[in-house]
Parts: C-alpha cells; sequence; structure tokens
C-alpha cells in the first residue's frame, strides 16, 4: 500500500477487433490513458480511496 502511488498506473482502455470504427476505439484509448496519467501525476484516486471503493467496483457494460 505505501509504495502504490509510486508504481502503478491504471488505464481503461478497450479493445473490439471487430469494431468499424477503429479511430473512435483509439481516441477513446488514448483519452483514458491520459486521463490515467494526469490522475496518477496528481495522486487520484488516493490508495484508501481505491480500497474503500473495490468491492463496490462493476464493469460499465454488464
Amino acid at each position: 500500500k505505501d509504495k502504490a502511488d509510486d508504481l502503478l498506473i491504471i488505464a481503461s482502455v478497450f479493445i473490439e477487433w471487430d469494431a468499424t470504427d477503429k479511430k473512435k476505439i483509439h481516441d477513446w484509448n488514448y483519452e483514458a490513458v491520459k486521463l490515467a496519467i494526469k490522475r496518477a501525476v496528481n495522486g487520484e484516486p488516493s490508495v484508501d480511496e481505491i480500497l474503500a471503493k473495490k468491492d463496490a467496483a462493476v464493469h460499465p457494460f454488464n
């Protein structure tokens, strides 16, 4: 837990091999990675916030 802020960046990206609009998928993934890096640099969310919400996380498309 003490090292997580220094060692971990998570970016949620989407891969759909059959997507008809591959540029749209690329753009979404690019923005997701940029947002993940921005949040990591700003220390957001904190490790404590992540651990507090870990059991409530759901996949948005399920």
